[in-house]
């Protein structure tokens, strides 16, 4: 065997490993890992599963009761769009939206150029303490 790398050398072997190999050496060690096994399945052992299923199966078609068709009942869950208005003229409420203020380092509004903290949000602050 050529070592992919001289450091992996000196790494002993895992205990899973030499166990493995161990059954691998043995003779009629039946070995229970991943994949298919590596022999027959007894005739006792296909029987009684065969059987096992069958058993459900039945078990559960007695358990199976066919339901009477019925209608669905729907029920009303969304509550309806006021309108405003009379006749044929129906105009939904819009939404009430606010305005986007202006944050302390986003450009200020009136267009000077300046950062809206350096221009006009000290003027703003005085007219809302106002009111």
């Amino acid at each position: 065997m050529i070592p992919i790398n001289s450091k992996l050398m000196g790494l002993q072997r895992s205990a899973i490993r030499v166990y493995s190999n161990l059954a691998r050496e043995t003779e009629d060690c039946a070995m229970l890992t991943i994949g298919e096994p590596d022999f027959d399945t007894p005739e006792n052992i296909r029987e009684a599963a065969v059987a096992a299923i069958r058993e459900e199966t039945v078990r559960r078609m007695f358990m199976f009761r066919l339901m009477p068709r019925q209608e669905v009942k729907r029920t009303k869950v969304a509550k309806e769009v006021q309108a405003v208005g009379s006749g044929d003229s129906i105009v939904k409420k819009q939404p009430v939206r606010k305005e986007k203020k202006a944050g302390p380092n986003d450009p200020c509004p009136c267009g000077s150029g300046k950062k809206y903290k350096k221009c006009c949000m000290q003027k703003d602050k005085a007219i809302s303490s106002q009111n």
